[in-house]
């Protein structure tokens, strides 16, 4: 038979969700910082109002993250608390548990850089970028 150490897993499983946050958290806020880059690199030509959607979609990655770090929490004080009681922990349901927020984060981040791209090439080509002409500020 063999033995399962329950702890061990449950100390892998902690380790992989942090970095799985780590890295959402990371190319969530650097979306937002390359957004914010490009846009006043651009300030003299054009309006930077072509960054509010992607940015606000790395935005939602950002707070889905947060979430999911949240959630982890609570679920590991009951964990604590159930041993300290010794009893068995609850069961969670599924949007308790981090992987739907770890999910849609990674969509936010996708859809952010595909909307990105596409408005960078609006403005780069000088059309109309979010109901509102691509209008030089000079």
């Amino acid at each position: 038979m063999i033995e399962v150490d329950w702890r061990d897993h449950q100390r892998r499983a902690n380790e992989l969700g942090d970095s799985i946050r780590r890295y959402l958290l990371t190319v969530n806020s650097g979306g937002i910082g390359v957004m914010f880059a490009l846009a006043g690199s651009m300030l003299d030509k054009v309006s930077p109002v072509w960054v509010v959607w992607p940015t606000t979609l790395f935005g939602i990655g950002v707070g889905l993250v947060g979430a999911s770090t949240l959630l982890a929490r609570y679920r590991e004080i009951e964990r604590e608390s159930a041993a300290k009681e010794r009893r068995v922990p609850r069961e969670f349901p599924r949007h308790m548990l981090s992987a739907p927020y770890h999910l849609f984060s990674l969509i936010a981040f996708l859809a952010g850089v595909g909307v990105g791209l596409y408005t960078l090439n609006l403005v780069s080509a000088g059309l109309v970028v979010g109901g509102a002409p691509s209008v030089p500020l000079r």
